[in-house]
């Protein structure tokens, strides 16, 4: 993930708009730049209740069909998605694939809301009514929620990079960012949902003394520093000159969801200091 790269999770607002078939709607409020930026992803996380607490004609072989219907300008439900999602025994997040339908929605509309109705229905067409979340029913941590990875930069101008990219295949000596990723699988690291892995960078190479001039202090220690000194004279080190942040959905002590945004996440340059 670069810098340009954002993380957006919206869950649901206060529910304003008429029902369907008895369900309550999801209503999504997006910021007027998120509209305009190219969607690289979007998840529709959904929650599935425990098996045991729900109809009996259900078992950890079937495969539900989770459809999504739409509330458009004319208020009126349409379908826009229909995805088969086999069940856990356990209760857990289901993820779908929400990328076009939202993009399509960002272009054919000049509303910063999506209202969305989830019903899920058992292969003999019976609605399933308990085993989405339901909003005004339900605690609001496990509500649906959209999270939604943007290109910021999709409406500026392209810039030169500033700072070198490598390879750990490249064989350049010179100081260089270095892709890393941090898995947070790979750790165990259960409680964050989102994010699962990032792009961290790191920082390697050689710095030249050349490299000294560019900061002024670095470059004066070294020139000070005593001929006849015992020990190796200060030379510059490749170390990350930008940090930047990334936003994170985890689980919380109480065991609700959260979104924050930690910053000195991730490299976005390296120098020579």
């Amino acid at each position: 993930m670069n810098k340009r790269n954002t993380y957006h999770n919206l869950g649901k607002e206060e529910s304003y708009c008429k029902t369907y078939n008895d369900h309550h709607p999801l209503i999504f409020v997006f910021e007027q730049k998120t509209t305009r930026a190219r969607v690289l992803s979007a998840k529709l996380k959904i929650y599935q209740k425990q098996l045991s607490s729900m109809s009996k004609i259900l078992d950890a072989d079937t495969k539900v069909n989770f459809t999504i219907y739409k509330l458009t300008a004319r208020r009126q439900y349409i379908s826009i998605l229909s995805t088969e999602k086999p069940l856990s025994p356990l209760c857990k997040w289901i993820e779908i694939d929400f990328r076009e339908n939202l993009e399509k929605h960002f272009k054919e509309n000049n509303s910063f809301n999506l209202s969305l109705v989830i019903i899920a229905t058992h292969p003999n067409k019976e609605i399933i009514s308990k085993l989405v979340t339901e909003i005004e029913t339900e605690e609001e941590p496990l509500f649906p929620y959209l999270q939604i990875r943007t290109d910021n930069q999709r409406i500026k101008r392209s810039k030169r990079s500033n700072h070198m990219d490598c390879k750990d295949t490249d064989r350049y000596t010179s100081c260089c960012r270095y892709p890393l990723t941090v898995d947070f699988d790979y750790l165990q690291w259960d409680f964050i949902i989102a994010p699962r892995k990032y792009e961290a960078y790191y920082c390697t190479g050689e710095c030249s003394l050349l490299s000294n001039q560019k900061f002024p202090h670095t470059h004066l220690t070294y020139l000070t520093s005593p001929s006849n000194n015992t020990h190796l004279p200060i030379s510059p080190c490749c170390t990350p000159r930008k940090m930047g942040p990334i936003s994170m959905v985890y689980y919380g002590e109480e065991g609700n969801i959260h979104f924050g945004v930690l910053p000195g996440m991730v490299v976005q340059r390296c120098g020579c200091a």
